[in-house]
């Protein structure tokens, strides 16, 4: 999917990249706590563990507490590897129903994808959360450096580099204000479900 512009426009203004930045940045990061803690919800419920409490609280750490938890090596998997692919059903989704956005929304897929890839991949030489309890559970280094490059290299792709915000294209005005706003009210939704529904 692509945007077409045949009109020249004026260069974006200060107000809208600093909206973009007050919209992206932390309806990024709560996609991910979001999505992540879905995976492990995910593959707890797959693997016959038995979910007892989950954190979204959008200023402490995420976590979800599994017990009996049968499968653990699965369940610590699953945040990193089925968190994604919820995420990815997610954006398409609000793609698919917004009808704009497609690149702004692409980019939070791929903070999804380079944080998950960060978190783990960078557990080979600082082992904490999720990464730390795959090592302990006997997976190889490998293994978490593969995913890490992988899952990031992914993420970098559908940024198209390292600059997220090489996907605008300055005729895309009126159509990004549409996209900041279902962004702002996603920061809104979820930080409110994570406040009041699943406190620390």
């Amino acid at each position: 999917m692509t945007d077409s512009c045949t009109e020249s426009v004026k260069p974006r203004s200060w107000d809208w990249y600093l909206a973009l930045v007050a919209a992206w940045i932390p309806a990024s990061w709560l996609v991910f706590l979001c999505t992540h803690e879905s995976g492990h919800i995910l593959g707890a419920w797959l693997t016959g563990g038995k979910v007892q409490k989950i954190v979204l609280h959008p200023l402490v750490f995420s976590r979800t507490d599994v017990s009996p938890n049968p499968s653990p090596m699965i369940v610590a998997w699953a945040g990193a590897t089925l968190g994604p692919l919820i995420a990815a059903a997610a954006v398409s989704a609000l793609i698919l129903l917004s009808k704009h956005g497609f690149a702004l929304y692409r980019t939070v897929l791929g903070f999804v994808l380079v944080a998950n890839g960060c978190y783990i991949g960078l557990g080979v030489v600082q082992p904490v959360g999720d990464a730390n309890d795959i090592l302990e559970l006997g997976a190889a280094p490998w293994a978490l450096a593969l995913y890490g490059i992988f899952a990031v290299g992914i993420g970098l792709m559908l940024w198209g580099g390292v600059r997220p915000d090489k996907q605008f294209k300055p005729c895309e005005g009126r159509m990004d204000w549409y996209s900041i706003g279902i962004l702002l009210s996603l920061v809104l939704t979820l930080a409110c479900v994570g406040i009041f529904c699943f406190p620390a």
